[in-house]
């Protein structure tokens, strides 16, 4: 793993690993792996290759000629597992080629649903991506795309002496995410199943915006990749993970990762207990420990809970009618005085319960933006919560975090 600097994450270096080669790397016999911000895989036959994925849209031009230059000839096909922007951009060089394009049966619902709602998302994108890839942010392309076979559900494709098995995996990054799986070779391609990076809690509900993920379908799609008994599993990003006891004991860790977080939300939801306290209480067992660069367990349990509840959580307020808390906050500090209130947040912050201070500081804050003694305070909470995230190295709150100390900064001066 690359040494992580002051504005990355693990998962950050693993999405900046695009490499300047002209050649595509060999991961198993005529299988390749071509690097970029998301990667592209061929697999050779006796007819040209079947791509898996292209990539960005700078990118796929670039998979392109590298599959060239390895001698696999001309794309035959190309297996889409999913709608994201990184995964499918690149299409249009290996499309001109004459490759047909096969995607999941719900493909088109969401390409359509990111597109149109692309200027409502591309600012939360960018505001997570632009920090890790800067002048490397891949466009966000609009073009159409239009699957010459759709899977549904399940769909064999037999090409050139070689043999795909394709499966919807709806438990993945999209609903229309599949996975890609060689039976002679014992070789599965996950796209985004498990995340950008292996062995971390899956991000069930981005930062950046996105449709929320379901843990349960998660679960039951790693049951499924385990019953193949893969030896070598392929992810969207980053390099393979080889060996069928690697294989197993990865995925299987994070099935049961999940299924731990899953079963005891329930037990206390069906307790009575709030979902605030869950999310500070429950930890996952010494032996189910993964990586929380991507997702936490906190937010993978609010985003269970919300799976089985929606959003109505009796506070009758704030949900049922269309009017914000924060619209009060003026008020508030009209009536309490700004520095009653940042006395009290000054008194959680040296208690050390900085989140609860913070919230008082955000309550005047909104009355009054450029209240300096308010932003100092919020500086002092926020860098105390980047530390904390720093030892978790997730890449969705570090970056967020250092996103809103900037903000702060700028409000100072």
């Amino acid at each position: 793993m690359s040494q992580v600097n002051a504005q990355g994450t693990p998962l950050a270096e693993i999405v900046r690993a695009a490499d300047n080669s002209e050649l595509p790397v060999q991961i198993a016999d005529g299988v390749y792996m071509s690097e970029d911000v998301s990667n592209s895989y061929a697999v050779g036959t006796s007819d040209g290759y079947v791509a898996i994925n292209t990539g960005t849209v700078a990118g796929g031009a670039k998979h392109l000629a590298r599959y060239r230059a390895a001698g696999l000839g001309s794309a035959k096909y190309v297996i889409l597992t999913q709608h994201h922007a990184d995964h499918r951009g690149g299409v249009l060089p290996f499309v001109d080629e004459g490759a047909k394009i096969i995607a999941d049966w719900r493909f088109p619902e969401g390409f359509t649903y990111n597109t149109t709602l692309l200027p409502f998302y591309l600012p939360k994108w960018e505001r997570i991506w632009r920090p890790v890839l800067k002048d490397g942010l891949p466009d966000s392309p609009t073009f159409p795309v239009n699957p010459d076979i759709l899977v549904e559900w399940e769909y064999v494709l037999e090409h050139g002496g070689r043999r795909f098995e394709i499966f919807s995996v709806p438990g993945g990054e999209t609903l229309d995410s599949v996975c890609v799986w060689m039976p002679m070779e014992k070789i599965v391609f996950t796209g985004n199943l498990f995340g950008p990076a292996f062995m971390t809690i899956p991000n069930v509900n981005t930062l950046r915006m996105d449709k929320p993920r379901s843990i349960i379908e998660y679960i039951r799609n790693a049951d499924r990749v385990l019953k193949l008994g893969a030896e070598m599993l392929v992810t969207g990003h980053g390099e393979p993970i080889r060996g069928a006891a690697e294989v197993d004991k990865g995925v299987r860790t994070l099935r049961d990762a999940l299924q731990y977080i899953h079963d005891e939300t329930v037990r206390r939801m069906n307790a009575g207990e709030p979902l605030e306290k869950m999310m500070k209480e429950i930890e996952l067992p010494a032996d189910l420990k993964v990586h929380e660069w991507y997702g936490t367990v906190p937010w993978t349990i609010k985003t269970l809970y919300h799976e089985y509840v929606g959003w109505w959580d009796q506070d009758f307020t704030s949900r049922l009618y269309p009017v914000k808390l924060l619209d009060r906050y003026p008020e508030i500090v009209s009536a309490a005085g700004a520095d009653t209130l940042l006395a009290l947040a000054k008194q959680h912050l040296d208690a050390d319960r900085t989140v609860e201070g913070l919230q008082l500081v955000e309550i005047v804050l909104i009355a009054e933006p450029q209240n300096n003694a308010a932003i100092d305070l919020q500086l002092i909470a926020l860098r105390r919560l980047l530390e904390l995230a720093d030892g978790k190295k997730n890449l969705q709150e570090t970056v967020w975090l250092r996103s809103e100390i900037a903000t702060a900064e700028q409000a100072l001066k």
